[in-house]
């Protein structure tokens, strides 16, 4: 076996690798956690530590990105999702078909409430859009980069996930009220989940002025630059401890 730097190939089996852990792996035929005890029990916690990180950069410059594909929408689960938001979580129908109609929420096989997620940043352009000058960003001029889901089916489901390949720092649900359509963005609101920004929109629902609802997920990424050129935010998470850190989070970075 011959090693240079951190690669090392094998010639009597023309096999090669980088990293401790691989060669490990390689030479004592075992898996990733085996490789991983067997470093830690013979050079310590931080030589261990080390080669874990080089492998998982390894992983992150080398395993190929999921592209997004949207999850099928299934009409005969959708009763199912809009009996959930309506009935359990108790949103006006007319918000909920209204989305739904704008194709933002959906049903998919499992019966999960399916959240669209899009940039801000509308197709064809190099530049994010500024809330001052944008109008209309609920129409498909934005690209669709993800989805949000939360389980709908049976009792006290809890499931909430993202569908597989989101790139979560790249979209956000979203949608829009107020005014006219062509008039321009005056306010934001930020919500952890989409249920929570449809929430606030219903409470909102006196306040004409032009408004995108907007959901970080949690504590997830935010869309710093598009918030500094806003005139208004809003902060509206969950007045709990991650509620609160995640708006002293947001406040420090606008």
């Amino acid at each position: 076996i011959n090693i240079t730097g951190s690669k090392f190939y094998d010639w009597k089996q023309m096999q090669g690798g980088g990293g401790a852990i691989d060669l490990v792996m390689h030479v004592n035929q075992c898996d990733f956690k085996e490789s991983v005890a067997w470093l830690n029990e013979r050079l310590g916690e931080g030589a261990t530590i080390e080669a874990v990180t080089y492998k998982t950069r390894e992983i992150i410059q080398t395993q190929p990105v999921h592209e997004f594909t949207p999850p099928i929408p299934q009409e005969g689960q959708w009763q199912g999702v809009r009996k959930y938001l309506t009935l359990t979580r108790y949103l006006p129908s007319s918000l909920v078909d209204t989305l739904y109609q704008q194709g933002l929420i959906y049903a998919d096989k499992n019966q999960n409430a399916v959240f669209i997620r899009r940039s801000l940043i509308p197709k064809n352009q190099d530049t994010q859009m500024s809330p001052r000058q944008s109008s209309v960003v609920n129409e498909q001029s934005h690209e669709i980069t993800g989805a949000s889901l939360r389980g709908t089916a049976g009792d006290n489901n809890t499931f909430k996930g993202l569908a597989k390949g989101t790139k979560r720092n790249q979209g956000w649900f979203y949608f829009v009220q107020g005014e006219q359509s062509n008039d321009p963005i005056k306010r934001v609101v930020l919500a952890e989940s989409p249920i929570d920004a449809m929430s606030f929109a219903v409470l909102d629902r006196n306040d004409s002025r032009r408004t995108i609802y907007l959901s970080t997920d949690g504590a997830g990424q935010i869309p710093t630059e598009f918030l500094q050129q806003s005139k208004e935010v809003v902060i509206a998470y969950d007045n709990d401890p991650p509620g609160i850190e995640m708006a002293q989070r947001v406040k420090s970075q606008l």
